[in-house]
């Protein structure tokens, strides 16, 4: 329908806090781990990673669109490799993994900001 109204994607907007950890490392430039914090409004996605050398400065960052199943599928940046992230959120979570040839990392991360 032209000019009507659309629902929401799926009903998770707000903050949500987690990390990328690493499941395997085919190569020694693998990140082993990155506190993240995502930020999901309207269906937009934008995520900074934050390493424990540096907690304080984003590393690295993400953004993207969610699909109206709640998957995510952009790239990242983590230490020196790009990846694929492929993951969803459901309810007051998100999970998925962010892979290249040579990495793998787990991510997850819940909803903390208050509604």
């Amino acid at each position: 329908m032209l000019g009507g109204r659309a629902e929401p994607v799926v009903p998770a907007d707000g903050v949500y806090r987690g990390e990328f950890v690493g499941r395997t490392g085919r190569d020694y430039s693998c990140a082993t781990r990155a506190n993240a914090v995502i930020t999901l409004k309207l269906g937009e996605v934008r995520g900074d990673l934050f390493t424990p050398q540096d907690p304080d400065n984003p590393s690295g960052n993400f953004y993207g669109f969610i699909e109206a199943n709640g998957q995510l599928r952009t790239t990242v940046r983590v230490g020196n490799q790009t990846m694929a992230i492929d993951a969803s959120f459901s309810g007051d979570r998100l999970s998925g993994y962010a892979e290249n040839e040579k990495c793998s990392m787990r991510i997850t991360a819940q909803r903390n900001d208050a509604r």
